[in-house]
């Protein structure tokens, strides 16, 4: 195990020392800290994005940096559907250069995406079912030599055998692990809580 969280912890600012894998870094994609727009309440970590916050997308990540080779998944929901994209992301250099699986609730599309200082690739996508508001999703990405494989359900479903989406990408090799959430600027706030956060190597 590289990382581990259950964020069973209290803060108003930030979400401190995982339960494995050190401190938590919280950024906005412009490198702006984002520890006051984190918090934990005990049961779950939670994130929130507003029209102030540059370019709408905030990223955390924890875990060893030599990291290459994992699975990981967290427990995922938004307050909202209008403008919201979940993200577990992996092999995460800093909070402009990673790859995220994508769960966008707006636009009811599943995606393995990279981010390279700042401008996002779709490196494959699929179609979802209508997502819904305050629903548990499960969101699972595997990074394993250049091969890049993603998958989501419904938290207390089975979790699909079949990968959702996968691709081949050589960008990013090895990084920390994490979770995070993106809006649109159609919106003025949006609401993100993460749980169940948990990194394997294979």
């Amino acid at each position: 195990m590289l990382a581990l969280d259950t964020f069973t912890r209290f803060s108003t600012a930030g979400w401190g020392t995982a339960d494995l894998g050190g401190v938590w870094t919280q950024r906005f994609t412009s490198a702006a800290d984002a520890t006051t727009s984190s918090s934990l309440d005990g049961a779950r970590g939670n994130m929130t994005i507003s029209t102030g916050s540059a370019l709408l997308i905030l990223v955390s990540y924890v875990g060893p940096t030599g990291a290459g080779d994992y699975s990981v998944v967290s427990t995922t929901q938004a307050g909202q559907t209008s403008g919201s994209r979940l993200l577990v992301v992996g092999r995460v250099v800093d909070q402009n250069h990673f790859y995220a699986a994508q769960l966008d609730l707006t636009g009811s599309m599943f995606a393995i995406r990279k981010n390279v200082n700042g401008l996002w690739t779709t490196l494959a996508s699929v179609s979802t079912p209508t997502l819904a508001a305050s629903t548990d999703y499960q969101i699972r990405l595997d990074l394993q030599g250049t091969s890049l494989r993603a998958k989501w359900w419904v938290a207390g479903q089975l979790e699909p055998v079949a990968w959702a989406v996968e691709a081949t990408d050589s960008t990013y090799s090895v990084g920390q692990t994490g979770v995070g959430a993106a809006m649109t600027n159609t919106r003025s706030t949006g609401t993100y809580k993460f749980d169940d956060f948990s990194t394997s190597a294979f």
